[in-house]
C-alpha cells in the first residue's frame, strides 16, 4: 500500500469514528436527556435552539475578547512570496479582537468590490484588456 492510500484510509478511518463518536453524543446523551422531561415536539425543539444560541452568543464574546495573534495563524503559514502577503497582513492585525478583524477585513473587501463595480459601469468595453483565442 502507498503512503497516500494509507494516508486516505486513517483520514477516512478518522472521519468514521467522528461520526460514530457524533451519533452516540446525540443518540445516547443528548435525546434521552430530551426525552427524560417529557417534552413535546415544540418544547424540545426550543430547548435545543436555546442551546445553540447560547453557545453561539458565548462563542461571539470569546471573538469579541480574543486578539488575532492569539489564533496561532501565522505558525500555520508555510514560508513563500504568496504567504509573505498573507502573513504581512495577519500581522496588521495582530493585536485586533477577532470580531472586529473580520468586519475591517470584510468590509475592505466589500469596498474594493463596490469600487470595482462604479469603475467597470463607467469604463467602455474598447479599454478592457482582452485575449480571446
Amino acid at each position: 500500500m502507498t503512503f497516500k492510500k494509507i494516508a486516505k484510509k486513517v483520514k477516512q478511518t478518522k472521519e468514521e469514528l467522528e461520526v460514530k463518536r457524533q451519533r452516540v453524543l446525540i443518540k445516547d446523551v443528548v435525546y434521552p436527556i430530551l426525552l427524560k422531561d417529557s417534552l413535546n415536539i415544540e418544547d424540545a425543539k426550543m430547548v435545543l435552539g436555546a442551546t445553540s444560541i447560547a453557545i453561539k452568543q458565548a462563542y461571539s464574546n470569546l471573538m469579541v475578547k480574543m486578539e488575532v495573534n492569539e489564533l496561532g495563524l501565522k505558525t500555520m503559514i508555510s514560508k513563500g512570496s504568496e504567504n509573505d502577503r498573507f502573513r504581512n497582513i495577519l500581522e496588521a492585525f495582530e493585536n485586533e479582537n477577532v470580531s472586529n478583524a473580520i468586519k475591517l477585513i470584510d468590509g475592505l473587501a466589500e469596498a474594493i468590490n463596490s469600487f470595482q463595480r462604479e469603475e467597470s459601469t463607467k469604463r467602455p468595453l474598447s479599454d478592457l484588456k482582452v485575449e480571446l483565442l
